[in-house]
């Protein structure tokens, strides 16, 4: 099933949370998508964090557009979407996509009582180090 990459499993638990308790987000990301050319002035910024000149994150991300959820997000379509990652990166055909869904809602389960304290503790310390930084709010 690609237990190899169990991190993912994690990953798409929080995320099919996160569309659950904030509905409105999957319209702002597929604007957001719609509208990548007005996040280009991200791209130095990014690139200056990653240390990387020939890095242009912004006009990487219509690349990520297959295997991202970005409507009804459930934890089949996030499994669905899983498969096609480790298809095409992986070279594994097939993975058992209901078991992977099953096991996104147990893990969803086993994280939810701690996983907003965990996010918004993420987002001060990002917010803190983005202003360090000298980026406003």
């Amino acid at each position: 099933m690609g237990l190899w990459k169990a991190h993912n499993f994690v990953e798409m638990a929080l995320e099919w949370l996160i569309a659950r308790q904030h509905p409105e987000l999957e319209g702002q990301v597929q604007h957001a998508f719609a509208r990548l050319g007005e996040l280009a002035f991200l791209s130095p910024h990014l690139a200056c964090f990653f240390e990387r000149d020939d890095l242009d994150l912004v006009q990487g991300l219509p690349a990520m557009l297959p295997f991202l959820a970005l409507e009804q997000i459930s934890p089949a379509s996030l499994a669905e979407r899983y498969q096609r990652q480790v298809r095409l990166r992986h070279g594994v055909e097939a993975i058992a996509v209901q078991e992977a869904a099953g096991l996104i809602v147990e893990i969803a389960t086993a994280i939810q009582p701690h996983c907003w304290a965990f996010l918004e503790d993420v987002l001060g310390r990002m917010g803190a180090m983005l202003e360090q930084e000298g980026w406003e709010g």
